[in-house]
């Protein structure tokens, strides 16, 4: 129950599932929205939100598109089905699914005006779909925000002020110019200090307080472990409550020892009485830093100013409030769990140092990215690979198997690896690759199974961690046992991959549609049961991830639109590339048109809300 079902025994638990195998899916499709947001937060909301609308642009698709172009392109095909024995089944069944692909349709084909046709219907779809949710997370985001009005929380009338110029960097000063703009009545302001060595004594006296658990655990094993110790079931279940009564003395002798490195390096002492005097004096001296904080602390250009009411930080978050441009930039506060404070103790100029470096790593790993996936996807054709004569025509029976694992298996088993171990390092083609896609996608189908029985590193860990093979204190135990947060920076990136390689090839192959909706759809099922049973809210962004996945899907609409004139240029279709044009403007009008009507309405809310 701890390892899969954490959320259960939670004080404010989800509904217990029924026994049974599958009676896990119904008892997950009948929580409701309502439900999810007041347990699980408006990010996992947005994140199921975004699975749901993606199945449904892929179903309907699959309605349309499919059912339309499949018959067609292998109605249109020039590819001939294998009628020999001598091809195998692996070359049978990659040529079964390269018929209903457009690169089969000879050129200049009457046939492709239809692809252009539908191209325009997929996009006018996709941007429906997810315009309506948008529409929707407008007005979650609205209430979400509302209610932390009406729970009277303080980042509710709290903003956060970056870049503060060094004349405003004390409390008074900061107080002072924000009461003087006549925004409204400040109850309390705060500059952000720097507290790295308070940070480092909290650390080591962290350390020694494990030491002295560690040890004294190795005390009383110690002393069960004597030779000539006799004690009754009884004491040797309360052991603590025993110890406790007996005289240091009789303790003495079995006391975990250390070397005394400094002035007698053969001489051992006492490990307990070393570590509870580092301990004790570390514990002053982070109650010294913590008197003196405010007084000596070099503050930093960040700073919180709390209002007596709610409408005046919006007012304040929504204002433009300093004449100079880069100085005072202000936003509604966070919760203090979702703030990362060592990242507003460094400078601006830092800041920028690192941003740069981070995209230029970034840019540089996309295109050895591109390179690399050429090179794998070479694998899937071991025709072009070696000739159609080649060594791979002449292989032995016994090397059959091996030739569908290189052409089918290794591919997608490497591309899928990697995909999961790229975001924790960072901590985060052509036509005829459709097939290649179909193959990949219901790989990722089926590591959706895994993903409930979290059977990798969340499952080795809490069997390492609970086994005894690794010694614990109670308190490391705790923290090592603590439910996981869910990884947006993994899954999130992983889903919008797999809608935009469905949106790319869904004219091109519309197989790939099938296997796409069927994806969405155990996805959905799988991470709704997983926030609602085994994933822990650690932080909240409000829905953010959801926004930028909102803008990646809609600019990978230009992607499509782009490949398509590209495809249909080589079948020399000029007319058909052409009429694509008037989409992609539409595309790009309405991604801008939707950061001018609903960027600053995700940000803040509405005064008209707050009037009450």
């Amino acid at each position: 129950m701890h390892a899969y079902a954490i959320v259960a025994v939670a004080r404010n638990p989800t509904p217990p599932i029924p026994p049974g195998l599958f009676r896990w899916i119904p008892a997950t499709l009948k929580l409701s929205e309502e439900f999810m947001l007041s347990h699980t937060g408006l990010d996992t909301v947005m994140h199921l939100r975004y699975l749901k609308t993606a199945f449904w642009l892929m179903m309907i698709s699959t309605l349309i598109i499919a059912s339309t172009l499949m018959p067609l392109n292998r109605r249109s095909s020039t590819l001939v089905l294998p009628s020999n024995s001598s091809q195998t089944a692996n070359e049978k069944h990659q040529v079964e699914l390269e018929i209903f692909s457009m690169s089969q349709i000879p050129n200049e084909s009457p046939v492709l005006y239809v692809h252009m046709i539908l191209t325009y219907v997929f996009t006018a779809l996709a941007i429906w779909l997810f315009y309506r949710d948008m529409k929707a997370y407008e007005h979650l985001c609205r209430e979400f925000n509302l209610s932390r009005v009406k729970d009277g929380m303080l980042c509710a009338r709290t903003v956060m002020v970056t870049d503060l110029p060094k004349k405003l960097r004390s409390d008074e000063s900061l107080r002072h110019y924000f009461t003087s703009l006549g925004i409204g009545q400040v109850e309390k302001a705060m500059v952000l200090r720097s507290s790295g060595k308070l940070h480092r004594r909290l650390a080591r006296r962290e350390q020694h307080l494990q030491e002295l658990e560690r040890l004294h655990i190795e005390l009383a094993r110690n002393i069960l472990d004597a030779p000539n110790l006799s004690m009754d079931h009884d004491a040797y279940f309360n052991i603590w409550h025993t110890l406790a009564q007996l005289p240091r003395k009789t303790l003495d002798p079995f006391q975990p020892l250390r070397l005394s490195v400094r002035s007698h390096p053969s001489r051992q002492q006492p490990a307990i009485d070393y570590h509870l005097r580092k301990f004790n004096k570390q514990d002053r001296r982070v109650a010294e830093l913590r008197a003196s904080y405010a007084r000596n602390a070099k503050p930093t250009a960040t700073g919180f100013v709390t209002f007596v009411h709610p409408a005046s930080a919006q007012l304040c978050a929504q204002s433009l409030i300093s004449v100079e441009a880069s100085r005072c930039r202000i936003q509604m506060a966070p919760t203090p769990r979702d703030i990362i404070w060592q990242n507003h103790k460094v400078n601006q100029t830092s800041r920028r140092a690192r941003r740069t470096t981070v995209n230029i790593a970034v840019t540089v790993l996309t295109i050895f990215w591109f390179f690399f996936m050429s090179g794998v996807l070479v694998l899937t054709d071991l025709d072009k690979l070696f000739g159609k004569n080649g060594p791979h025509d002449q292989m032995p029976a016994s090397a059959k198997l091996m030739s569908a694992f290189l052409r089918n298996t290794l591919p997608t088993l490497t591309i899928a690896l990697l995909m999961s171990i790229l975001p924790y390092i960072l901590l985060r083609k052509s036509v005829h690759g459709a097939t290649f896609f179909i193959n990949y996608i219901v790989f990722s189908t089926c590591i959706h199974s895994l993903e409930l029985i979290q059977l990798f590193i969340p499952f080795i860990y809490a069997v390492l961690m609970t086994s005894g093979i690794i010694r614990n204190t109670p308190r490391s135990l705790q923290q090592r046992t603590t439910p996981m947060s869910f990884p947006y920076f993994y899954y999130f990136p992983l889903h919008i991959l797999m809608l935009v390689i469905a949106m790319i090839y869904a004219v091109i192959n519309p197989l790939i549609l099938i296997f796409a909706a069927i994806y969405f759809a155990i996805a959905y099922l799988v991470f709704k049961h997983q926030f609602a049973y085994a994933y822990v809210r650690r932080y909240e962004t409000g829905g953010r991830y959801w926004r930028k996945a909102f803008t990646y899907t809609i600019s990978c609409l230009l992607l499509v639109q782009i490949t398509m004139i590209g495809v249909l240029s080589l079948k020399s279709m000029t007319i058909a590339s052409l009429a694509l044009a008037p989409p992609i403007i539409l595309t790009i009008a309405f991604l801008l048109w939707c950061r001018k009507a609903f960027h600053r309405r995700l940000k803040y809310i509405p005064l008209e809300s707050l009037r009450d």
